[in-house]
């Protein structure tokens, strides 16, 4: 949080030390409210150790582990041609809401695959991880280029 906080705090004079002390401080600044916040409400600690914690997906079989990667990688080339296609330097906005549709149908078909071959939400791989924030970068770039109708 604090290494992109923006704060200006060194100017343009912003080496590897600033960077870090800005990560250390803005970063602290920023989680403060979200613990007052916690102590405050009625969510109780204890709660949170409820969540499922994120596991290798090692019960899953080769060849399911295998078909989930083989999905994951073609589901990544589709996600860059539409980003290519669509949300290029040259952008309108049909391109962009064809982007946007395009997008969440493709996730949608995506989970819809991983979880028929096993995947729970609790697992974690690396394919799998990349390309979900691969979709939450896709979306917030066409997101905001939608917004922003000057950059069109």
């Amino acid at each position: 949080a604090g290494e992109v906080a923006c704060t200006g705090l060194h100017g343009a004079n912003r080496l590897a030390s600033n960077s870090l002390l800005e990560a250390l401080v803005f970063a602290q600044r920023a989680v403060e409210p979200s613990l007052d916040y916690v102590v405050r409400s009625n969510i109780g600690i204890e709660e949170s150790v409820e969540w499922p914690f994120p596991v290798v997906p090692t019960v899953l079989g080769v060849s399911q582990l295998n078909e989930i990667k083989h999905i994951t990688a073609l589901t990544r080339t589709k996600l860059q041609k539409t980003m290519w296609d669509y949300v290029g330097i040259v952008r309108s906005t049909d391109w962009l809401e064809i982007a946007e549709k395009s997008l969440a149908q493709l996730e949608l078909e995506w989970e819809d695959h991983l979880f028929q071959f096993g995947w729970r939400p609790c697992m974690v791989n690396l394919e799998v991880c990349e390309l979900r924030n691969l979709f939450s970068c896709a979306n917030l770039v066409v997101s905001s280029a939608l917004a922003r109708q000057e950059s069109r």
